[in-house]
């Protein structure tokens, strides 16, 4: 989403004591290596714990705007290919998003416009050298992204990507004549003029060693051979893929023949039992025995020998090697034309035997042909900005998230821990969160600045929120009284000596506060304002800084009112479950769609109560998300998606089995799968040139061969801790002993990645506190004033004394 406002950096404002190391005389600085002339080649990564401050996430966003500047087109997904034919499944206009279809994205052919070398046009000649044209296409599955778990695949972590059931359609590959090739037919069904022959198929040369016209037509390829004629007491030395082979007849008959090659005997061959295979896997084949039935007579045969044997019987799986290939079914159309046989086409159809998977590191190849693979480059992310829902004690629900401001964490409901009823909106009856569904609002400003409120505006399209607090003073004697207006993040004071009828503008020009009234009979007795709000403006509704809404709560008596999102009806009675009760409440999220229109796919957390003696609030549901799926084995979290254009994460936290709280992972715009269809010796490389992605420290597939930003320390972050030299989770002393930090203070530590394969040079540098304010300011370092990044380079505040 873009809005109307320019993100700054915010800047550690406090004298900073550093201590480093620098391993090489010319020393590199954040950004480099991370982006270098424009091109970026690294990941951020965050930790997966359950306990991971929300602010890990949002600084973890700030580094990403940061180099995604330094990045042209950093908006982009780009991959790179070599090796042969590809082509991306996504259109200018469409992308393959959560939910959505390979088919209905991109349609259901593929052809030589998409693959020129793979589905060429081709000219197949036959036995008689007569020449006939052929086309070529795929016909595309239409296989489903989404997000799985499976027990078969990488120990059911959830897993972004197609999950194929048995029996579920891949393709079909078709080979079309539109010339039909035509041949002689024998008595027994062989096209004689088709045998010994070449056929291309999705780019690659098979030797045609048979093929028969009957009531079910059947085709023996070789994917390479070479025919020669041998007769009795003769050899012959032929050479397939740079391999010799001596071949002889070692008995022949008037229909039968045994070969020797290469010292091997083959067993008794005929036209009708007419290959074998060799020990090396080669095939041996008769074409056809010759004998001159008199004395001094020749005995002769016609054989090929080729490697790959492939069996294509009509409305059956394909045979390789002798052995099924339970995955691909042919269907051979002919026409019979009198004693002659025509082609129309070849099919192979694809469908997984088994089940089967695609996804990062995973491809999807065609078994028997090998000629073709689906390949995920990665998924398209453009942001993670995290909101969560957590509880403050037994009773207070509170709403951390990220706003044009900064960080923000705002009291939503408190609840009685004997009634279980929601009684106050906000912390407390004297600290409130002061909110409205109409244009007005009435602030009660007599505890001083206790409460709180949020004003947002929109229009439909960009948006902005603040989160205030307001002040009244009053002269009983002149009976002028004033408000001031103060930012409850900053503190900054936006409006000041505001009296009836002025109107405090916030956020240039777009909001517009009106102080319509204000109320003061002394500064210990009842002071209020009320301010109502220009056109597009609202006091129950929050944008985050990425353009998520979150629906705020507000009280409300009449029962027409009590079903709207945000309701809460001050009747105790209500049917409890409807979620807008003080039983039950539901905190309704929108998503924008990938357009930029704001408010359009719809999430939502049940709020509610739990526990007999003591009620303990808690987030107990998630909805408007397909199904959940716990994030590893026994960890307690349960992570779902919502399926729409910007595919938010929800993960809810059941660690607590009291309390669960729940994170809101939104993604600021489109998400989308970067789906390859390939030959195999294509490989597909995700961008160093473009988009920046952040990462959990469990999807180490996806970033392991990538330089990298750590963010947070080792008792959240495995990343963190490996590069600390631990194979397990650093906590409390055991990360003071390791990074030689304690509460206040923070490291910016870079070495040799930890995720490196053999031979390879890539770095990672941990950005981490002692707690999450102290990560904070970590990171706020890095942006304002660089750090280090040379291997081996360690700056620690403050600054640690031997």
């Amino acid at each position: 989403m873009k809005f109307n406002y320019k993100k700054v950096a915010s800047v550690l404002a406090s004298a900073v004591m550093l201590s480093s190391t620098v391993g090489f005389a010319a020393a590199a600085s954040y950004p480099l290596p991370f982006v270098v002339s424009g091109s970026s080649d690294v990941a951020i990564v965050v930790g997966s714990a359950s306990v991971v401050a929300p602010s890990d996430f949002n600084s973890a966003t700030d580094i990403q705007a940061s180099l995604n500047k330094l990045v042209p087109g950093a908006a982009l997904t780009t991959s790179t290919t070599s090796g042969g034919d590809s082509f991306l499944l996504s259109k200018t206009s469409t992308k393959l998003n959560l939910g959505d279809g390979i088919s209905t994205v991109w349609g259901t052919a593929v052809t030589k416009s998409d693959l020129p070398t793979l589905l060429a046009d081709g000219v197949y000649r036959n036995k008689n050298n007569n020449e006939y044209k052929s086309t070529q296409k795929l016909d595309l599955g239409n296989l489903t992204f989404a997000d799985f778990s499976d027990s078969d695949y990488n120990n059911k972590v959830p897993t972004l990507g197609f999950k194929l059931s048995s029996n579920a359609y891949v393709a079909n590959y078709t080979i079309d004549f539109i010339t039909r090739p035509e041949s002689v037919t024998g008595s027994s069904g062989d096209a004689t003029d088709f045998e010994n022959t070449k056929l291309t198929i999705l780019g690659k040369e098979y030797y045609i060693l048979d093929f028969k016209n009957t009531s079910t037509p059947k085709i023996i390829l070789l994917d390479s051979a070479t025919t020669s004629m041998l007769s009795e007491g003769d050899s012959k030395q032929l050479t397939i893929d740079g391999k010799t082979y001596d071949v002889s007849i070692a008995f022949i008959s008037d229909n039968a023949v045994k070969f020797t090659v290469n010292g091997e005997t083959t067993n008794t061959l005929s036209s009708t039992a007419n290959t074998y295979k060799l020990t090396d896997g080669t095939f041996i084949g008769v074409k056809e025995i010759n004998v001159q039935n008199y004395q001094g007579g020749v005995k002769s045969v016609e054989f090929s020998l080729g490697k790959g044997k492939l069996e294509l019987t009509h409305d059956a799986v394909i045979k390789l090697n002798d052995k099924n290939v339970d995955d691909i079914y042919a269907f051979i159309s002919l026409t019979t034309s009198g004693a002659n046989t025509l082609i129309n086409k070849i099919t192979l159809k694809w469908i997984v035997s088994d089940e089967s998977f695609l996804a990062p590191g995973k491809e999807l190849l065609m078994p028997g042909f090998e000629a073709v693979k689906y390949t995920i480059a990665n998924t398209t992310m453009p942001t993670k900005e995290v909101t969560t829902v957590d509880y403050s004690g037994d009773d207070v629900i509170e709403l951390k998230t990220k706003i044009k401001d900064g960080d923000v964490t705002i009291p939503l409901l408190k609840a009685s821990t004997s009634t279980g009823l929601f009684d106050d909106i906000g912390k407390a009856a004297d600290q409130k969160l002061a909110t409205s569904n109409s244009t007005a609002l009435v602030y009660n400003a007599t505890s001083g600045e206790s409460d709180v409120f949020v004003v947002s505006w929109s229009d439909g399209r960009t948006a902005e929120s603040y989160y205030l607090k307001a002040s009244v003073a009053g002269d009983t004697t002149t009976g002028v009284n004033s408000t001031d207006i103060k930012n409850a993040i900053t503190g900054d004071i936006l409006c000041d000596d505001k009296q009836v009828a002025s109107v405090c503008s916030i956020g240039g020009s777009n909001i517009e506060l009106t102080v319509t009234a204000i109320g003061f009979i002394s500064n210990a007795v009842a002071k209020n304002v009320t301010l109502t709000v220009n056109s597009g403006g609202s006091f129950n509704q929050l944008y985050t800084a990425e353009g998520m809404k979150i629906q705020l709560p507000y009280w409300v008596t009449d029962a027409s009112n009590s079903t709207r999102q945000g309701a809460l009806n001050t009747n105790s009675n209500l049917t409890a479950g409807n979620g807008n009760n003080k039983t039950l409440w539901t905190l309704w999220m929108s998503e924008e769609d990938k357009n930029g229109n704001l408010n359009v796919s719809n999430l939502y957390i049940n709020l509610t109560t739990s526990g007999t003696t003591t009620k303990k609030v808690t987030a107990s549901t998630v909805g408007g998300t397909y199904t959940a799926y716990e994030t590893e084995s026994n960890s307690k979290l349960w992570e779902s998606y919502v399926y729409s254009d910007l595919a938010s994460r929800v993960t809810l936290d059941k660690a607590n089995s009291d309390q669960y709280s729940a994170d809101v992972e939104y993604h600021g715009g489109e998400v989308f799968a970067n789906v390859y269809i390939s030959s195999p010796s294509v490989v597909i490389t995700p961008g160093t040139g473009g988009q920046v992605l952040v990462f959990r420290d469990n999807e180490v597939e996806s970033f392991k061969g990538k330089n990298l930003i750590v963010v947070g320390g080792s008792c959240i972050n495995m990343a963190a801790a490996k590069i600390l030299g631990s194979d397990t989770v650093l906590c409390g002393d055991d990360f003071t002993l390791a990074a030689k930090v304690s509460a206040g203070g923070y490291i910016i530590k870079t070495v040799t990645s930890p995720y490196n394969a053999a031979g390879a040079t890539k770095v990672a540098m941990l950005v981490a506190g002692y707690n999450a304010a102290d990560t904070q300011a970590a990171v706020a370092k890095l942006l304002s004033t660089g750090a280090k990044s040379d291997v081996g380079s360690s700056e620690v505040f403050p600054q640690v004394t031997a």
